[in-house]
């Protein structure tokens, strides 16, 4: 016999784990194009492999070009995101859930009600007895809706489109219809009701290419896929739009790199001042690089933010310039290749080049438009700069309470020290062998990375009432690499 229950049979325990944040995703590139065929509510997709081209493009189209140029890199992140940006309004649309077919089979006066801009429409009479595949649905909804609705199939789905656009185009889920008498309600049959995974969108109001770019980022990190990266589809090549969007990814600062092609052979002009590598750098883009090639089709941007993104930072020496890195492009042909590469140094517009004797193409220069930052150090930095916030969060949420003492600093400044450790080992910073004529042998050492933080003695009372942290200063040293070297030789 027994007389006593167990604790746990009044009180319940569960254990979970300390809460801590995920680091930032730095490695999906979004690429842009009006030439999807997607929808508003649909506008981007997740492509992991190779075989996923095909699903929204043709072969041979310029989509499909700059994918293969992004798969055909080796070391590249394992995914890239494809976004339709909107040229035009769009019409409210409701897609359908799934089809019981074997429900429409005696269906001769099938009806529903559906409510378009505000009113209802009464679809009846709809003859589905012979209809066994979606195509053949379709075919019987737009005769019957042909006035105030288009019907397609989209993904396998019924696609109710209404004839408005814009903002104020609405449309909402079939419902029973409330006449005829005697009429089979097929709104849930066709799959067109909320509780059949019909799913309905209003309309759309198209705006400029920023303003299209932001809706798309803001979509993607809803999504849980934040794009760092951005580059556009060949549409977009030296024109007002291309501009407007670097200028709209320079906005972003260190929370984006883009990268940028020129078909236009006044990239290499020595005078042109209107090309687009010359107005980012008259802009001073930090974080966006331009290449020109004289080929439409290619996408030597698309090319390089994946092995720019494709770089492990948790590994040993991993880190990259983006000048010797080895394409998969043809090299670009140029009338006078010295001074034409040159003229585009200048104006530091990358390109794609061989190597006499080798059998071999190259990124080069690998700059962005700023007179200060690589590709390679950029990326660098921004991925520190992620890596660094999370290390931060983490604190915050690791702790029961983090107090103006010596031990709560220390918490910050170890964490941010960690970080900076692990990017000394991937070689993204290094010390720097600096003169200093006071030390003996008139050499200093100005290290990696250099952590200050605010004394507490001179903690405001302001500070504290608004409980900011004391602030912390980072100095890094990025690991500048040699892109060329003079190599003397004197006969003794």
């Amino acid at each position: 016999m027994q007389n006593k229950t167990p604790i746990g049979y009044d009180i319940q325990v569960t254990l979970t784990a300390a809460t801590t944040a995920t680091p930032t995703d730095m490695t999906n590139q979004c690429f842009l194009s009006k030439n999807f065929d997607f929808m508003t509510g649909d506008r981007y997709r997740i492509l992991t492999t190779s075989d996923d081209i095909l699903n929204v493009t043709t072969a041979g189209s310029s989509i499909y070009n700059a994918l293969t140029a992004f798969f055909s890199v080796s070391n590249r992140p394992s995914q890239i995101v494809v976004a339709k940006v909107f040229e035009e309004d769009q019409p409210a649309y409701l897609t359908s859930g799934g089809i019981d077919f074997t429900a429409l089979e005696n269906v001769t006066n099938g009806a529903f009600d559906i409510s378009i801009d505000g009113e209802v429409q009464k679809v009846t009479g709809l003859n589905l007895s012979g209809a066994t595949t979606v195509p053949e649905v379709v075919e019987v909804l737009n005769t019957a809706m042909s006035a105030y609705a288009s019907v397609t199939v989209y993904n396998s789905q019924v696609l109710i489109k209404a004839k408005t656009t814009g903002e104020s185009s609405t449309i909402d889920f079939a419902t029973a219809p409330a006449t005829p008498a005697g009429a089979t309600d097929v709104s849930g049959i066709l799959g067109l009701t909320e509780s059949e995974g019909a799913q309905a969108f209003v309309g759309y109001t198209h705006g400029t290419i920023a303003e299209e770019a932001q809706k798309i980022a803001d979509a993607t990190q809803n999504g849980g896929a934040f794009c760092y990266g951005w580059t556009l589809d060949a549409d977009y090549r030296d024109t007002p739009e291309q501009f407007a969007f670097a200028q709209w990814v320079a906005a972003r600062s260190f929370r984006a790199v883009c990268a940028l092609t020129s078909n236009n052979v006044t990239s290499y002009s020595q005078t042109s001042t209107t090309d687009i590598g010359a107005k980012c750098l008259a802009e001073n883009m930090a974080n966006v690089c331009v290449f020109y090639d004289d080929n439409p089709q290619k996408f030597p941007d698309v090319e390089a933010l994946a092995i720019a993104q494709g770089v492990d930072y948790n590994e040993a020496d991993s880190t990259i310039n983006m000048k010797w890195q080895q394409s998969n492009m043809p090299a670009v042909s140029f009338p006078d290749i010295s001074t034409d590469l040159t003229a585009l140094k200048n104006k530091r517009i990358n390109t794609i080049t061989g190597i006499v004797g080798q059998n071999i193409n190259i990124i080069r220069e690998g700059m962005n438009s700023s007179q200060v930052w690589y590709t390679d150090m950029w990326v660098d930095v921004c991925n520190f700069i992620a890596e660094i916030e999370i290390a931060a969060l983490n604190v915050f949420l690791r702790n029961k309470k983090i107090g103006y003492t010596s031990e709560g600093q220390t918490k910050f400044i170890s964490a941010c020290t960690e970080i900076g450790n692990k990017y000394v080992r991937n070689g993204a910073f290094a010390d720097r062998i600096i003169s200093n004529p006071e030390a003996q042998n008139g050499l200093g050492l100005s290290p990696a990375f250099t952590i200050d933080i605010q004394s507490l003695e001179t903690v405001t009372a302001a500070q504290r009432a608004a409980r900011e942290g004391t602030p912390i200063t980072i100095y890094v040293n990025p690991t500048n690499a040699m892109n060329t070297i003079r190599i003397n030789i004197y006969e003794q």
